[in-house]
């Protein structure tokens, strides 16, 4: 007598119920925003101290923009490096889209946010105090 096959029998793959991160597009979105985005989704998620896990989901829908920039931050290392921690990846992100690397242009950013035409007040003050935020990173206001 041949064995029933039960769905007990098979055990199917386990599928994450994380929902993905967008990826990361430098031209519509600033780093430090993005970086403390990612913070929030995986304490949001309980991923506080599984650095595994957080490199693995960084990594995955960060956008091949990104990805290939880690790549040449990294070389000759390689992102698939078991020595190639979450941490150290966030560290170079963060220099490479360091805010106070140039002084001149958040100065003229700033200086430069007129209220454009059919812009109400408070977006304008929105674009504004955006504007401000990197400009008091800058190192002579520190």
């Amino acid at each position: 007598m041949a064995k029933s096959m039960t769905s007990s029998t098979f055990q199917t793959p386990m599928i994450s119920s994380i929902p993905a991160l967008h990826a990361f597009d430098f031209q519509t979105s600033a780093w430090q925003s993005y970086r403390d985005r990612i913070n929030f989704y995986f304490k949001a998620n309980r991923l506080d101290t599984d650095y595994d896990k957080k490199k693995a989901l960084f990594l995955w829908p960060v956008g091949d923009t990104t990805y290939n920039l880690l790549e040449l931050l990294i070389s000759p290392c390689s992102l698939t490096d078991d020595d190639t921690k979450f941490a150290d990846l966030i560290k170079l992100l963060d220099i490479h889209y360091d805010a106070t690397k140039n002084i001149l242009t958040p100065t003229y950013d700033f200086y430069s946010c007129y209220q454009k035409t059919g812009q109400s007040f408070a977006e304008w003050n929105a674009e504004l105090c955006d504007k401000l935020r990197h400009y008091v990173h800058l190192p002579h206001l520190v």
